[in-house]
């Protein structure tokens, strides 16, 4: 009984430990940033991209998509296949890719998998870098190209102008607090799809205002397409705000996601969307983390710490396990009277009960029968299994009233029956 206890507790302090204390320490919100999941029009929710690429058909009818998600690693990108037929979308970052990560990105790519990276952080810039190009990370203000409708400099007109898009359309897609780009003019695979007017100022010190000073006056790319040696093919956007709910159905934004996306698939496929930068909400979180870990273990590739906290758990839980569980012994091979102590706190009755039923499996062991086996025996042949005499008469007179000393004498000579 103690183990029992003492193993319900450590399965307690476990499922705490691992589950409830990571689901209250999250300092994620709900708002769902950045998530296809999130119907929010005020923050970054990106629900109408999701519902767009689910509905599309393409004019001849045989393209559509199918959408996926990856919660919370990465590094599931190695185990994708059909990377030919697979779009993959990274759209915000809330941190920078680890190596791995990247890694993993490059991978696919090399596989022949196409890659949609928008970022206005400079946090994608460990992967971009790697194909020349180089998120500058900081607001710019494009002067030059304001859209009559939000008359914001912070809301610039993007003309987008891609010969593998379309041969003949001139995007006007809407951004949302873009970033700039610069790319290494000496590669020959890139190819720049968009660009600010020469009126655009970028933020370069941070100090969220245009100032002539700190900041720099200049034409800068913010759509660039690479195509990778592999035959893979990468989107560098600056904007991931361009995708989101408050401005994905203005202008062109929806057109040109879509033209792009057939132009990646002409034949459809899967379009798989990274959720593990999303904020999402505080209670799913600490699930997706789960979820990442388990995903970490399929690619054989994590972190020392998961990996130690991973082990740490499942010892436990064995451990946990192997004392509340016990193995099930086959009762013949054991007799136990344990479970006959304290005859001051059962009832005389209900203990003659008891001490009649363990002197029937004690035959039972005696005589190699079954418990079933030897309920089934009439009373003169059950006494022929026992020598001493009080047992004789307690098991023709089960129901007679004992007082405690006869109990403690009936039990004693339970205890002395040889097997």
């Amino acid at each position: 009984m103690f183990k029992k206890i003492m193993a319900s507790i450590l399965i307690v302090f476990i499922l705490f430990s691992f589950i409830f204390v990571p689901l209250f320490m999250v300092n994620g919100t709900t708002s769902g940033d950045f998530s296809i999941y999130s119907s929010d029009s005020v923050s970054l929710g990106l629900s109408k991209l999701r519902i767009s690429i689910d509905e599309y058909k393409s004019q001849d009818q045989k393209s559509s998509y199918q959408i996926g998600t990856i919660m919370s690693n990465l590094l599931i990108m190695n185990t994708v296949g059909d990377s030919e037929n697979t779009v993959f979308m990274k759209i915000g970052f809330s941190r920078n890719l680890t190596d791995r990560e990247t890694s993993a990105i490059i991978n696919f790519v090399n596989a022949g998998g196409k890659a949609v990276i928008a970022d206005d952080t400079g946090y994608a810039n460990s992967l971009s870098e790697r194909y020349g190009v180089r998120y500058y990370g900081s607001i710019l203000w494009d002067e030059g190209n304001l859209d009559p409708l939000y008359k914001d400099i912070s809301f610039p007109i993007a003309h987008v102008r891609d010969p593998d898009i379309s041969p003949t359309k001139d995007y006007q897609v809407v951004m949302n607090k873009p970033t700039g780009i610069a790319v290494d003019t000496n590669k020959n695979n890139i190819f720049v799809a968009s660009v600010t007017s020469n009126d655009t100022f970028i933020d370069f010190n941070n100090n969220h205002r245009v100032d002539t000073k700190g900041d720099k006056a200049m034409s800068t790319p913010t759509i660039v397409r690479v195509n990778a040696n592999s035959g893979g093919i990468l989107y560098f956007i600056s904007d991931p705000g361009m995708f989101t709910n408050a401005v994905y159905d203005t202008h062109d934004n929806t057109n040109f996601v879509l033209d792009m996306l057939h132009s990646l698939l002409p034949s459809g496929g899967r379009v798989i969307f990274d959720e593990s930068g999303t904020s999402g909400d505080r209670f799913i979180y600490p699930v997706a983390k789960s979820i990442g870990i388990v995903g970490g273990i399929a690619s054989m590739d994590m972190k020392k710490t998961e990996s130690y906290s991973l082990i740490i758990f499942f010892i436990a839980l064995v451990v946990a396990v192997a004392y509340l569980v016990s193995e099930k012994e086959i009762w013949i091979h054991k007799f136990n009277l344990h479970t006959f102590r304290g005859v001051k706190k059962i009832p005389s009755k209900e203990y003659v009960k008891r001490l009649y039923s363990a002197t029937k499996m004690k035959i039972g062991l005696k005589a190699m029968l079954s418990i079933e086996e030897v309920n089934e025996l009439p009373a003169e042949k059950l006494v022929s299994y026992v020598d001493d005499e009080d047992l004789k008469a307690f098991l023709t007179s089960p129901d007679a009233t004992l007082k405690k000393n006869d109990i403690i004498n009936i039990l004693e000579k339970i205890k002395a029956m040889k097997k």
